[in-house]
């Protein structure tokens, strides 16, 4: 769940950011054209660019490997009142999403 609407809304997101791979934003597919599943390891292995800082990798270097197949789909879980005129929040932060996957246990 999140009120990122970069996070949430279909973009066209440039491949060459140093975390492409690890996007989530609506309609999302994985595995994709961009990461195809090996056939000799059977998964989708989701990784950092390799021209990533070490600060930005700290303690989360791991690649993340994927079995299933996955369809991210934002839904609208609630929209904030923000009528308050003295409410410090931007009026583009109030509307929270999910994203419901199943992820099967081994």
């Amino acid at each position: 769940m999140t009120n990122v609407k970069s996070l949430t809304d279909k973009d066209d997101f440039n491949i060459n950011n140093y975390y492409y791979e690890f996007r989530i934003r609506n309609g999302r597919k994985i595995p994709d054209e961009n990461n195809p599943r090996d056939p000799e390891k059977g998964y989708v292995e989701l990784k950092w660019d390799p021209n990533t800082g070490e600060g930005t990798k700290k303690g989360r270097e791991d690649s993340i490997r994927i079995k299933k197949n996955y369809n991210v789909s934002w839904k609208k879980y609630s929209i904030l009142n923000l009528e308050d005129n003295n409410s410090h929040k931007k009026i583009s932060n109030n509307i929270f999403k999910y994203a419901l996957l199943e992820i099967p246990t081994y």
